[in-house]
């Protein structure tokens, strides 16, 4: 845990979780509507940005396990 109580990688995947269930909303509201080509393209584009957002949640995940798994040990040199 970081100073504060929690890591600023923590703080990013709760900002990225919401910032992707916001878009999910979004496209979901899209769905029962008419099938203009305009709301195509909006449902398109939020799909891309759900999808980067997706990838953006794994790689802070990734990276939180690795910061987790550098400073293991490192509670040993405290003693």
């Amino acid at each position: 845990m970081g100073f504060f109580g929690s890591s600023p990688t923590e703080k990013q995947l709760e900002i990225y979780q919401e910032l992707l269930d916001e878009k999910r909303k979004r496209y979901e509201s899209m769905e029962g509507g008419k099938n203009s080509p305009e709301i195509a393209m909006q449902r398109e584009q939020l799909s891309a940005e759900m999808k980067q957002l997706e990838i953006q949640i794994e790689d802070a995940r990734e990276r939180e396990a690795q910061g987790r798994e550098h400073t293991h040990g490192l509670d040993l040199l405290d003693d």
